[in-house]
């Protein structure tokens, strides 16, 4: 359970070290406080989806709540593969132009980080697995992230571009074998 937890966590996060590279190339900083709130959101959005998924699972019976948990799991996996495939640059979330990620953008920055958590955390729901514990990890996971792409200075804007092709169809491809190995064990 806990191998899965961390790959799933590593998968919802990896996307981070991307942004992150994609700002320290752009020079735009963002402020402890803003990484600080980046991680409690993460925290939270997986929670808030997770208690969704075990909704769903209350009032569906459970053999439908856990193919619709690990359809969740290989369509987020697909289209992680997919947007690797098509498209890895960073959104613009420096909406002033300040060069600094404000709190209010944090806030922006933490849901588009996120967004992919809201599926899966419906997913971990429906399927009865640990979502308090994922969440955490994946609060945690994005921050460290984060930080170490801030840290990647001096490899260019085709370093953060490259990389964020790749982490994402590597999460994408994690997600995909996690659901193999939920469906089949």
């Amino acid at each position: 359970m806990w191998i899965s937890l961390l790959l799933l966590a590593l998968t919802l996060s990896i996307d981070a070290l991307g942004i992150g590279a994609a700002y320290a190339v752009k020079k735009v900083t963002i402020p402890f406080h803003a990484k600080i709130i980046i991680g409690i959101m993460s925290i939270f959005i997986m929670w808030g989806s997770a208690l969704i998924g075990q909704g769903m699972s209350a009032v569906l019976p459970k053999w439908c709540t856990n193919y619709l948990g690990l359809l969740i799991l290989f369509l987020m996996g697909a289209i992680f593969i997919h947007n690797g495939l098509t498209n890895g640059e960073a959104n613009d979330y420096d909406i002033n132009d300040s060069k600094k990620i404000e709190s209010g953008e944090s806030i922006l920055l933490a849901v588009a980080l996120s967004a992919d958590s809201i599926s899966v955390g419906m997913a971990v729901g429906a399927l009865q697995m640990s979502w308090f514990l994922l969440g955490i990890f994946v609060g945690l996971l994005q921050l460290f992230f984060l930080c170490i792409g801030l840290y990647i200075v001096g490899k260019g804007k085709k370093f953060a571009t490259i990389n964020s092709r790749i982490s994402g169809m590597i999460s994408g491809a994690m997600l995909i074998l996690i659901g193999i190995l939920r469906a089949f064990f």
